[in-house]
């Protein structure tokens, strides 16, 4: 991760919410999943930041693919195409996704930086994924 001055870093936090039955649906192959999620983007700049952060309701594409970029933004929202392993340590996605009964953890996080330059400023990209189970959100509001 590239920081230091003249740098311009936004920070989205992505938070998604999936049922159960979507939860399941990465162990099949190619399976796409959507749903409504909240993005949270956050700029820093030289010690300043834009928060308090505005919370963006929005589209979400899941996959589990390793040969695309992981985060991409779409008119309604983004694609996010998640690594099968998030490391060499961890269970697979389509099992971690799963309920604890049935051996996964029924969430994940994971980031994914990257960088890029136009013209005089240097721009660093940070995507926070936070994926939940359902319930865990309707439990706050209920």
């Amino acid at each position: 991760m590239y920081i230091g001055q003249n740098v311009l870093t936004l920070t989205v936090s992505h938070n998604i919410f999936l049922t159960k039955e979507q939860r399941y649906l990465f162990a099949e192959p190619d399976a796409e999943i959507e749903a409504i999620g909240v993005s949270i983007p956050v700029w820093y700049l030289n010690g300043k930041t834009s928060e308090p952060a505005i919370e963006v309701f929005c589209k979400y594409k899941l996959k589990i693919d390793n040969g695309k970029k992981a985060v991409t933004k779409f008119d309604e929202g983004y694609n996010i195409f998640l690594p099968p392993f998030l490391d060499n340590i961890s269970l697979p996605i389509s099992i971690m996704l799963r309920d604890s009964k049935d051996g996964g953890k029924e969430s994940l996080q994971y980031k994914e930086y990257s960088r890029i330059e136009k013209k005089t400023i240097n721009y660093s990209i940070i995507h926070i994924i936070e994926i939940y189970d359902d319930q865990r959100l309707i439990s706050t509001i209920v």
